[in-house]
């Protein structure tokens, strides 16, 4: 887990809450975040932790990006609070390339797979029938 955030535009700003996650919060999301077992179930969470919201306003016709993110943590009240990418980035412990990484997935409709457990592996190439 890396720094919390310090920025003075973070502080000032009514929709971001950087300041109300305390360490021991932060802490706690940490630990969930990779006590997770796979990497798909990490991505998935950090799927459902930002939000893609579509840009107010273009500064030019030929502007390619059309859509923002709003990166969220959960609160000790359960609700989804607003942070920066950094801060959200560094209470994961996880890179800031990683995640626009998996959130360009998105955009590639990549869907990531998910390996299903195998609990005999003796079973494993044997036919139906011959399982019973």
């Amino acid at each position: 887990m890396g720094p919390t955030c310090t920025s003075t535009y973070c502080q000032k700003s009514k929709s971001r809450h950087c300041s109300t996650f305390d360490e021991e919060r932060r802490k706690a999301i940490f630990t969930e975040f990779w006590n997770m077992r796979s990497w798909d179930e990490r991505y998935t969470y950090v799927k459902t932790m930002v939000k893609k919201v579509k840009k107010k306003q273009a500064r030019s016709e030929s502007e390619e990006r059309d859509s923002s993110y709003q990166w969220n943590l959960s609160s000790t009240e359960g609700e989804h609070k607003q942070v920066c990418r950094k801060m959200f980035a560094s209470t994961l412990g996880v890179s800031e390339r990683t995640l626009c990484s998996w959130l360009t997935k998105e955009k590639q409709n990549v869907v990531p797979t998910v390996e299903p457990e195998v609990t005999n592996p003796q079973t494993i190439n044997k036919p139906l029938s011959e399982e019973d």
